[in-house]
C-alpha cells in the first residue's frame, strides 16, 4: 500500500531531505520548498531518517542538506534515489563541518523554516 512520509527540508538549495519515517518503493515523499509543498516518488526503500535524494545529483557534485554540504556523489544520483555511505563520500576537508557549525548558529535558517520543520515533524525541533 503506497504512503506518503514527510521529508524534513529547510533550504531550497539542498539535493536530499531526511526522511520521517520508512519510506518503500513507490512511496511519495512531501515537504515544503520555497513555500509550496512538494512530492517526489521513492525509486526504492529507505530506512526512516535517512535521505532521499530531491535533485538529481552528477558524480564528484556536492549533495546538499540543511544548506551544508553533507559529501559528494560518488555516482550519478536520480532524484528518489536514497542517498547514504554506499554512493557519498566525504570532501576530505574540514570545510563540511564549519559550514554545519554556522547552520546550527542558526545563521541560514529562517524562523518560518523551523516553524514549518516543527509542525511537519510533531514538534521534534
Amino acid at each position: 500500500m503506497m504512503k506518503t512520509v514527510i521529508g524534513i527540508h529547510l533550504n531550497d538549495m539542498d539535493t536530499c531531505v531526511t526522511i520521517a519515517g520508512d519510506v518503500e518503493k513507490g512511496d511519495t515523499v512531501s515537504f515544503a520548498e520555497s513555500g509550496s509543498e512538494r512530492m517526489i516518488t521513492s525509486k526504492e526503500d529507505i530506512p526512516k531518517w535517512h535521505k532521499i535524494a530531491v535533485k538529481s545529483v552528477k558524480k564528484g557534485e556536492g549533495i546538499y542538506k540543511y544548506g551544508a554540504i553533507i559529501g559528494i556523489a560518488a555516482e550519478d544520483i536520480e532524484e528518489g534515489r536514497h542517498i547514504h555511505v554506499h554512493n557519498i563520500h566525504s570532501r576530505g576537508d574540514n570545510a563540511s563541518s564549519r559550514e554545519n557549525n554556522t547552520l546550527l548558529r542558526g545563521d541560514n535558517i529562517t524562523s518560518r523554516e523551523v516553524n514549518t520543520l516543527s509542525r511537519g515533524v510533531g514538534g521534534l525541533l
